[in-house]
C-alpha cells in the first residue's frame, strides 16, 4: 500500500486484507480491530460521496441563476438604452452600467457573489433616479432573482466547508488505514515467521 493513494483505495486494500485474516483460524483475532477502522472509512466515504453530490447540486443551481442574472441585466441595459431614444434625457444607462454591462456579467460559478454585489448596486442607483422608474417591471425581476443568486450561493458555501472538513476527515481516516494495514503485515509476518510467500496472499495485488 502507498501513502499517496487516496482513501478508497487504501480501503479497499484493507477490505481484502481483512477478509483474507477473518478466514484463516490464525488470523481470525486480527479481524476485529480492522471491521472497526473498515467502518469508519467507509462512513466516511459514504458522506464524500453525498456531500459531492450535494455541491455539484448547489453549483449548478448558481450557475442556473448566474444564466438568469446575465439575462436579466443584459435586459435591463437594453431597456435602459430604449428608453433614453425615446427620452435622449434621461441618461440611465451610463449610470447604470459604466463600464458596460459585461462587466457586470463576466464573473462565473463561485465568483457569482461578485456579480451579485455590483448588481446590488445598480438596484441601489435606480432607487436614487427618478427617471429610472420606467425600468421598474425589469429592476423587480432582477432583484427577485439576486435574493435568490444570494441564498443559493450561501447553500455553495455552506457545503464547501462540509465538503472541506470532511477531506481532513478524510486524509485522518487514510492514515489509520494505511497503518492499520502495515501493522497487520506485521502480525503476518510473526504468525508466519516471515513465509513471504504465505504473507503476500493476503494482500490485494
Amino acid at each position: 500500500m502507498s501513502k499517496t493513494w487516496n482513501l478508497e483505495t487504501k480501503t479497499e486494500h484493507l477490505t481484502h486484507l481483512a477478509m483474507s485474516v477473518k478466514l484463516e483460524s490464525e488470523t481470525a483475532h486480527l479481524y476485529a480491530p480492522l471491521s472497526d477502522i473498515l467502518t469508519t472509512a467507509n462512513e466516511v466515504l459514504t458522506e464524500s460521496r453525498r456531500l459531492r453530490l450535494a455541491q455539484l447540486e448547489a453549483l449548478a443551481r448558481v450557475n442556473t441563476l448566474d444564466r438568469k442574472l446575465d439575462i436579466q441585466a443584459s435586459s435591463l441595459s437594453h431597456s435602459a438604452r430604449q428608453a433614453e431614444r425615446l427620452n435622449p434625457a434621461l441618461r440611465v444607462l451610463g449610470n447604470l452600467f459604466p463600464d458596460g454591462v459585461s462587466t457586470v456579467t463576466k464573473p462565473t460559478g463561485r465568483g457569482v457573489g461578485t456579480q451579485v454585489r455590483l448588481l446590488n448596486g445598480v438596484i441601489v442607483s435606480t432607487d436614487g433616479m427618478p427617471e429610472a422608474a420606467v425600468l421598474a417591471p425589469v429592476i423587480a425581476d432582477l432583484r427577485t432573482t439576486l435574493a435568490a443568486t444570494e441564498t443559493a450561493l450561501a447553500e455553495l458555501k455552506a457545503i464547501d466547508d462540509q465538503v472541506e472538513a470532511n477531506e481532513r476527515l478524510s486524509d485522518d481516516t487514510a492514515e489509520r488505514v494505511y497503518n492499520a494495514y502495515y501493522v497487520t503485515k506485521g502480525e503476518l509476518m510473526k504468525i508466519y515467521i516471515n513465509n513471504k510467500r504465505f504473507i503476500n496472499s493476503f494482500f490485494l495485488n
